[in-house]
């Protein structure tokens, strides 16, 4: 019993002298961990925006929050890890942030810095045009501006001259130009402004240049034929003017782009068709040539037209229709001499010489008996 009783004093006195440091170490702070400190909504922000940071921590029994300042002598205290700043300015805000955490007496150590990027300007929109930035002429084009914000009022310039002003706020404005010629090329930019929660008016940096160009490439031709040794496959040729050393083919159906022959040493190309579903397509093609780092395209030919009803021949089509003929021609010829010669040949029944025929032997149609017949 005496050994039963030293041993649960012992047990008692380990166990109140583990309490007794564990509680002193946390008076001491050695055992706080560091806090992480972020921001919302980023790390870069606008002036007049509102800023929340917080300083996370996975204690649970801390009581009070520090949010240091670079620029401030005296740190921000507060019971709770959020912290606001409300209409952002250049004067309140600081580049570097930290923030501790206290449980009693003592706090933690600081967090890793946070680095606030307060801009005054919002940054570049987004500029490009669509279907290409080179058209021809009488083309439409659309060039649209974007941005990550909502609600901002864009500006499109052309040459540094205002174009257009949008008047319906969004994250996107769309130009359309519905027939484009040499006066409408040059240089756009967009910019946008937008307007804070104090009403403080912020503008954006200016966009990109898009550079607009006018060229006019002429339509290629376009014939089609059937595969001599395939029925169901088909032969689309595409030819360019001799513009340029390389060149870039396209394949279009009412389906659009069906296949495409890029980056060739040739004005003329062909295309194989083997599906037999494609044969009553209308088909398309058209080129384009690399101008610095834009492509410039041609206008869209005519229609190569495949099926039951073709309207277009090529040489080699009319070349079978001409050996067709002949050879029809050739058979009828040969028919029509063959049938003269075995007319020629057959012998006719004829009586022997010498043969008489009396007036008994022979009768009109009329019953009479004529006179004597003799036939030598």
């Amino acid at each position: 019993m005496a050994d039963s009783a030293a041993s649960m004093n012992r047990i008692m006195f380990c166990t109140v002298a583990c309490l007794v440091l564990l509680v002193t170490l946390q008076a001491r702070g050695d055992n706080l961990s560091k806090p992480t400190l972020l921001t919302y909504p980023g790390d870069v922000i606008m002036v007049g925006e509102t800023v929340i940071f917080l300083c996370q921590t996975a204690h649970i029994g801390a009581s009070r929050f520090l949010l240091e300042c670079q620029r401030q002598s005296l740190p921000v205290e507060q019971s709770e890890s959020k912290f606001t700043i409300v209409g952002v300015t250049l004067n309140n805000t600081c580049k570097y942030y930290t923030c501790q955490y206290c449980v009693q007496s003592s706090c933690s150590e600081s967090s890793d810095p946070l680095n606030l990027y307060v801009r005054e300007n919002f940054p570049p929109p987004k500029i490009f045009a669509s279907p290409h930035k080179i058209v021809q002429p009488g083309d439409p084009i659309t060039i649209e501006c974007s941005s990550p914000y909502e609600n901002v009022y864009f500006s499109l310039y052309k040459d540094n001259h205002l174009v257009v002003e949008d008047v319906n706020n969004g994250s996107t404005f769309r130009y359309k130009i519905k027939q484009t010629y040499d006066e409408d090329a040059g240089q756009y930019i967009c910019k946008f402004k937008k307007t804070m929660a104090n009403n403080l008016l912020l503008r954006s940096e200016p966009s990109d240049p898009l550079h607009i160009k006018v060229k006019d490439l002429p339509k290629p031709t376009i014939s089609g034929e059937t595969n001599y040794f395939d029925s169901e496959g088909l032969q689309i040729h595409c030819t360019a003017p001799p513009l340029n050393k390389r060149m870039w083919f396209r394949l279009i159906s009412e389906n659009g782009t069906e296949q495409e022959i890029n980056d060739v040493e040739s004005k003329n190309v062909t295309f194989f068709i083997k599906d037999p579903r494609h044969m009553e397509n209308k088909y398309y093609c058209d080129y384009r040539i690399r101008i610095g780092n834009d492509f410039a395209y041609s206008k869209v030919s005519n229609a190569a037209i495949t099926g039951s009803e073709p309207t277009d021949h090529t040489t080699a089509n009319i070349l079978r229709l001409l050996l067709a003929a002949l050879i029809l021609v050739a058979t009828a010829a040969i028919t029509f001499n063959h049938f003269n010669t075995l007319h020629r040949s057959i012998p006719l029944d004829q009586p022997s010489d010498n043969v008489t025929f009396t007036m008994e032997s022979v009768v009109t149609a009329t019953g009479q008996k004529p006179g004597n017949v003799y036939i030598d």
